[in-house]
């Protein structure tokens, strides 16, 4: 127990007393030498809201007071706000606060809350106010600068936080520029002004590039790598001793092979296969990261904080620099390159009975592509007779992941199938196609090789023993599958099972029950909202979503900290060293990952919007068939074939009065009872694409022609 905890753990027994600072120091027998670092440690622990002092300066603990909480704050667009506490249970809902009680606080910001006494009945919204700003998440912001007669002021992009941002210093800024603001004013209880200073341009606002310049810096993305870290990649680049070894396995005589899309660089992943009198032999072969990345050194400090790489049409930002990822790391075909292979013995049920976890040196055979391998097996005999050598293989692979399908689905994995956009761009970002990302049997034979073995080497930890990072994805509360069954109800669509404890099994039978049909993509989707989110933990949870009682991500270092984490734990316990160091390094990773993981994926989210409402600008007036995804008070989202969404406002629609049926998730007329449901076709007309808002606004075709 350190300071901070034993001063708590004081503090929250039931024979405490509100006491002042100097009654405290005598209680807890603190030093008079000792006196500045314990008034520092109540000052930390009245900073992180643990703590609070009264009107008297006699301090309570924050989590013996009913009516208090600490959490982060979320504002809406519409300026209203939640907060979510830090030590919320499964199924707690948030904290509302409205725009009037928010009193200063930002989207992001560390507060603490008062909350509402009329707020504790059962099923009743919780409700409170700010009371104070414990950290301030935002120090800078990003928007267009507008020249105004008084002062310049900030259209901020960010539209969680206030538009418009005083400017006292435009530096070398003009009129129309995108820049970056350090904020010098927040607002307060007493005054709403934010304010701020340029110091950085971007470029022109309308310029596709700075707007995802803008969306980089708002989510704090690391682009470039130091000169340490580049002198170190730099170095072991060019360690080309790539010799087996008594501690290697040489695989280099085998027959290995990648398979990868046309344009992938980081190419960490590879397999093999054997058949067998009873089954098959896999091998996965993953490149050995943690041989090049010590630890402690600046390329794994560097690469603890990125997280993972960042993937966004035409460009990625690495977690490593190219000099590895792209270089000694990737495994090209032809070239020795070290690995960690786990090579499984699989019977023709799917159950793995025989495994070896090792580090091995490799030479792939073969760089396949997914397009390629599925034309193989499509029976194209130029192709076959190209790659005659490796055709029995891929045979053999297919056979044997058709097999791990199906025990997955036995066991009630979930299988989503939601269609991703494939955005292609020029030279400058500027979309000039989207289609929907089309996946064949090769994505899913190398999708199962990674699942089958990350569940062994999860497995094999587990039962070993020692500190390790797993793959968990909770089951989900009781109130959101409760919520979601009333919504598919709307599609004649019973959910079977214990809303308090639902087995993966009937959100599978869900998905089966509605394969192909036009609501789909949006039972899907709401389904994938109602789930928890998959993160990181040192504890072993098991994985709702893949059924799977062991999970784990082994498979890809080179875009991803957690996996070059447990290739390093596992070589730990490999070669019987002392693991127990790595207990306080197992927590801190796990969070790490787990944040930059949704980091990162926010921050794709946000480009991709970008460049889909760059895409609709100049179709204005363009006519489109889609399908309405979903509803909400006030209007429709319609979703088009490539996948680009745009909005439908009911004040558009014009032959009667709609409005929103919330028990019945539709949108009905009033006089002619006419409804629009979700998975409804219908036609459109763009409107506007707003690329600062990443907004697309339509109207139905036939409100579109009589009001234009």
């Amino acid at each position: 127990m350190n300071r901070k905890e034993k001063i708590l753990g004081f503090m929250n027994t039931d024979a405490y007393v509100p006491l002042k600072e100097d009654e405290l120091a005598m209680v807890l027998d603190v030093p008079g030498e000792s006196m500045s670092e314990f008034r520092q440690l109540l000052k930390e622990l009245e900073d992180e809201g643990s703590v609070r002092q009264t009107k008297r300066k006699r301090y309570i603990c924050v989590k013996s007071e009913g009516n208090t909480a600490v959490g982060t704050i979320t504002v809406s667009m519409r300026g209203f706000g939640f907060v979510t506490e830090n030590d919320a249970k499964n199924g707690e809902n948030d904290i509302y606060i409205s725009a009037e009680d928010l009193n200063g606080a930002l989207d992001g910001d560390s507060v603490m809350v008062r909350l509402d006494s009329r707020s504790h009945g059962k099923n009743r919204r919780r409700e409170g106010a700010v009371t104070k700003i414990l950290k301030r998440e935002r120090h800078t912001v990003t928007g267009k600068l507008v020249s105004g007669k008084a002062r310049a002021v900030l259209l901020c992009d960010d539209k969680h936080i206030p538009n418009k941002i005083a400017i006292n210093n435009i530096a070398d800024a003009s009129d129309g520029d995108r820049v970056v603001a350090l904020i010098t004013q927040y607002p307060t209880a007493k005054n709403s002004t934010l304010a701020a200073d340029v110091i950085t341009v971007l470029g022109r606002a309308d310029d596709v590039t700075t707007h995802i310049k803008a969306i980089l810096h708002n989510y704090k993305v690391r682009e470039e790598f130091d000169s340490l870290t580049l002198q170190e990649a730099r170095s072991v680049s060019v360690d080309t001793d790539i010799s087996a070894s008594e501690s290697r396995l040489d695989l280099r005589n085998e027959c290995i092979f990648t398979i990868d899309g046309e344009d992938a660089k980081d190419l960490d992943d590879a397999v093999s296969i054997k058949k067998l009198a009873n089954g098959y032999e896999l091998g996965v072969h993953i490149a050995d990261v943690s041989h090049y990345v010590k630890e402690g050194s600046s390329l794994d400090r560097e690469a603890f904080l990125r997280g993972t790489s960042i993937y966004f049409p035409g460009c990625v930002i690495p977690m490593l620099p190219k000099e590895l990822s792209n270089g000694i790391c990737s495994l090209n075909a032809g070239e020795d390159r070290l690995a960690f292979s786990v090579i499984m013995k699989i019977d023709n049920t799917g159950k793995v009975y025989e495994y070896n976890i090792t580090p091995s040196v490799i030479r792939s055979k073969y760089r396949m592509t997914y397009t390629i391998v599925a034309a193989i097996l499509d029976g194209d005999e130029s192709l076959i007779r190209e790659y005659a050598p490796l055709c029995d293989d891929l045979k053999a692979l297919r056979d044997l992941a058709l097999i791990l399908m199906q025990k997955r689905k036995n066991r009630g994995a979930i299988d989503f199938d939601i269609p991703e956009a494939y955005i292609h761009v020029d030279g400058n970002f500027m979309p000039t196609g989207i289609e929907k990302r089309q996946r064949n049997i090769a994505h899913r034979m190398i999708e199962e090789c990674m699942l089958i073995c990350n569940e062994t080497v999860a497995e094999h930890a587990f039962w070993a023993d020692f500190p390790f990072i797993y793959r968990i994805h909770e089951t989900p509360s009781p109130e959101k599958m409760a919520e979601f069954g009333k919504f598919i109800y709307n599609f004649g669509i019973r959910l079977k099972g214990k809303k308090d404890d639902m087995h993966p099994k009937s959100l599978q039978s869900v998905l089966d029950s509605i394969k192909g049909d036009a609501c789909e993509r949006t039972v899907s989707t709401y389904m994938l909202r109602s789930l928890m989110k998959a993160k990181y933990s040192p504890s072993n949870e098991g994985h709702f979503g893949l059924a799977a009682k062991y999970y784990c991500h082994f498979t890809s270092p080179i875009r991803r900290y957690p996996d070059l984490a447990v290739h390093r734990l596992l070589k730990q316990n490999i070669s019987s060293q002392n693991t127990d160091k790595y207990k306080t390094f197992v927590q801190n990773a796990s969070q790490q990952s787990t944040d930059m993981e949704i980091n990162a994926m926010m921050t794709e989210r946000d480009i991709t919007d970008l460049l889909k409402t760059c895409y609709m600008v100049g179709k204005e007036g363009e006519s489109f068939s889609g399908v309405i995804s979903s509803i909400i008070e006030f209007g429709f989202f319609v979703e088009l074939d490539n996948t680009v969404e745009g909005f439908v406002r009911l004040e558009s629609i014009k032959d009667d009065y709609y409005s929103l049926d919330a028990e019945s998730k539709c949108i009905r007329g009033k006089r002619k009872h006419k409804i629009y449901s979700i998975g409804d076709e219908v036609k459109v007309r763009l409107v506007k694409a707003d690329i600062d808002l990443r907004q697309i606004d339509f109207m139905l075709e036939k409100d579109y022609v009589k009001l234009y």
